[in-house]
């Protein structure tokens, strides 16, 4: 997504809009997605490395 030129800052929001609106989710062991708060951890740790790497390409 960055690298393409999307805020990658944009997804946290959008999952967090997405928590927001779905409710209550069934237990992660019984899903065969993460869940919401995980899918925004995920995204958090690798949001600074996928700009470095943007960075790197785009110059």
């Amino acid at each position: 997504m960055t690298i393409a030129g999307y805020d990658s800052e944009e997804s946290i929001a959008f999952w967090t809009r997405m928590g927001e609106m779905s409710g209550g989710q069934a237990p992660a062991f019984l899903s065969t997605h993460p869940s919401n708060k995980q899918r925004i951890a995920n995204l958090a740790a690798a949001i600074s490395n996928a700009k470095e790497t943007a960075d790197r390409i785009t110059q």
